[in-house]
């Protein structure tokens, strides 16, 4: 398989969107309430000994990226057929900080969907969220924005030498 990094693919995260609305109800679940917005959203882990929330926010979101720019890698078949656009990630944080229930809001095709998926999938436990001081499970959206930095021409392009 080509190295991907010579095709000069990359993948960037959007801005983050841990929840799907501003309401503070939750859904029924088989076990307990989801909800979409808490008093404390979960947080990706590593940040804990920082001394304010605002900081801890920050820095889990840089963990977060860091993460995924790791580990995600751009599907050969994306990039054959220049796919771009973003993908979005659903899933849940549960009590215990566990990632559940991953499934994909929107997909670009080419396999990317299923790459962001995949790279949810590996996440280590988030600090869970919280409402009203106890843990609760919230849903997340992850959007994940997948850019080809040189971009492929067409093959109908190549064909009428565009």
């Amino acid at each position: 398989m080509k190295n991907l990094k010579s095709i000069g693919a990359a993948c960037f995260i959007l801005s983050f969107l841990p929840f799907t609305g501003f309401s503070q109800t939750p859904e029924s679940g088989e076990d307990h309430e989801i909800f979409k917005a808490v008093d404390e959203m979960p947080r990706f882990p590593g940040c804990e000994d920082l001394p304010t929330q605002e900081e801890k926010e920050q820095c889990a979101q840089a963990n977060m990226l860091q993460f995924v720019y790791q580990n995600v890698k751009y599907p050969a078949i994306a990039v054959e057929n220049g796919v771009e656009g973003t993908v979005v990630i659903r899933f849940i944080v549960e009590a215990d900080g566990r990632v559940s229930n991953i499934e994909l809001a929107r997909d670009i095709g080419g396999g990317c969907g299923q790459e962001g998926m995949r790279v949810v999938n590996m996440m280590p436990n988030w600090i869970p969220g919280k409402q009203e001081g106890e843990t609760v499970r919230v849903q997340y959206n992850l959007p994940i924005k997948f850019k080809l930095t040189q971009p492929k021409k067409s093959k109908l392009g190549k064909l009428f030498g565009s």
